[in-house]
């Protein structure tokens, strides 16, 4: 590990000399404690023997728990928009270029596939009257909206059925999710077995030690990433 940061959402909004400080601010953005860490890894120089790279021999790896409540919808998404910003930041100051760098972005989002959040991830921006600001003004995020670099950030598994990752007696629901940037997805852990699953009222229970079942990707650099001189291509494991 080359580095680690630790994100406090709610430090890092007051220290935007641009946020205005609304009664939203403070009633709906400053009384939560969700944050995120942030890492830099990057492979020992033993390991790199032999190999010629093309690109950046280091993954940026991102984890976030966002605000639970979903009547807090403007606050889920201002959560995701600042810790891509300060993402950005933390890739610059190591001279990674996140448009390039492996990264991978995990955590519990506390938002559906249809949310503002997920749609932000996605395709990179989000308008500034966009529905899950609630009508409430957040600077320059309901002036301008709100953009990320990632071009290709997706969701590892969006080809894949999960059915649920979290289950309660009030609410069952994707909401925890690995979006991955500048990497090979070689394989990703499925569902819960839904026989299972739907014999249960919620979890966690004596099996199950959550309310959140665990995700899980094997994933790679892309081949074109490392050239093995001794014996050919075949990417580099994470």
């Amino acid at each position: 590990m080359v580095d680690h940061k630790p994100i406090d959402f709610c430090q890092v909004a007051m220290s935007r000399q641009n946020f205005p400080k609304t009664d939203a601010f403070f009633n709906r953005l400053q009384n939560k404690d969700n944050v995120a860490l942030f890492c830099h890894l990057k492979r020992p120089s033993k390991e790199r023997n032999n190999k010629e790279t093309t690109k950046s021999e280091s993954i940026i790896i991102a984890n976030a728990h966002l605000h639970w409540d979903p009547q807090f919808r403007d606050i889920k998404l201002l959560q995701t928009a600042m810790m891509m910003e300060e993402l950005e930041a933390f890739g610059a100051s190591h001279n990674l270029p996140m448009t390039t760098t492996p990264t991978l972005i995990c955590g519990d989002f506390n938002s559906l596939p249809d949310s503002g959040v997920y749609e932000f991830l996605a395709n990179g921006r989000i308008p500034p009257d966009h529905v899950d600001f609630m009508g409430h003004t957040y600077g320059s995020y309901t002036t301008e909206g709100c953009k990320h670099n990632l071009t290709h950030l997706r969701n590892t598994h969006s080809k894949v059925d999960l059915g649920f990752t979290n289950w309660t007696p009030g609410f069952r629901g994707v909401i925890d999710y690995i979006w991955g940037n500048g990497l090979r997805i070689e394989g990703v852990l499925g569902g819960m077995d839904p026989d299972y699953a739907n014999a249960c009222i919620g979890f966690p229970n004596s099996n199950v030690p959550s309310d959140h079942i665990p995700i899980m990707i094997q994933c790679r650099l892309s081949d074109e990433s490392v050239v093995d001189k001794a014996g050919g291509g075949g990417g580099s494991a994470w």
